[in-house]
């Protein structure tokens, strides 16, 4: 089952990075990122819930949150671009782009080590801990797109 939420997943980003161009030419390169964000804090936490309970739903939330993170993921490179000065955008955007491809797979090793951890009910503990960590995450890129401008 998990291969065929990562499918849909992965069809769905596809979908949203597709669809990403237009919503970039409707609502800017800042304004995509906002609009998908604030969509994925709402959804992640039954999202998830539905990913880890193996819902027949859930491979069409996979979808949805595939798509999601397509419209974010397709204009990252314009956005991180568009908020550095030339002298250091090299530099810049590389450290950011490696920080999260260094950090970013440890959450599945995080999700691992709370369904050993959890005494009783480890699933409860996972699914918690996914949708903190997802919201923690939106919360620092909302936070971080509302103090930016776009240039």
């Amino acid at each position: 089952m998990g291969l065929v939420l990562g499918m849909y997943g992965g069809i769905g980003a596809v979908i949203g990075e597709v669809l990403s161009g237009f919503l970039v030419r409707s609502v800017g390169i800042r304004g995509s990122f906002i609009v998908p964000s604030m969509l994925l804090l709402v959804t992640s936490p039954f999202i998830v819930y539905l990913a880890f309970t193996l819902n027949p739903l859930s491979k069409y939330t996979s979808l949805l949150m595939g798509i999601l993170f397509g419209l974010t993921a397709a204009p990252q490179t314009l956005y991180f671009a568009s908020i550095f000065p030339t002298e250091v955008r090299w530099s810049a955007v590389a450290f950011g782009w490696n920080l999260n491809a260094s950090i970013g797979p440890l959450t599945t090793m995080a999700v691992i080590l709370l369904l050993e951890l959890a005494p009783s009910n480890p699933m409860v503990l996972a699914i918690y801990g996914s949708v903190i960590m997802i919201i923690g995450a939106l919360l620092v890129v909302l936070g971080s797109l509302i103090r930016t401008r776009e240039y």
